[in-house]
């Protein structure tokens, strides 16, 4: 399950993996993001990762 809040956009080719979720968020190309991960209020750029139960803001 994904949950992908207000605020958000995600551009194309970028994989968001299972149980992540998204609050006020820029996803740019070529996004690689794990499983169970957080990301809230954050810009993610080009050919970033962000691994699994990641917390990001």
């Amino acid at each position: 399950m994904k949950q992908i809040g207000p605020n958000v956009s995600i551009s194309a080719n970028a994989r968001i993996g299972v149980g992540v979720r998204l609050v006020t968020a820029l996803f740019l190309m070529m996004l690689n993001s794990s499983g169970n991960a957080l990301v809230i209020h954050a810009i993610v750029g080009w050919n970033s990762s962000i691994g699994r139960w990641s917390r990001v803001r």
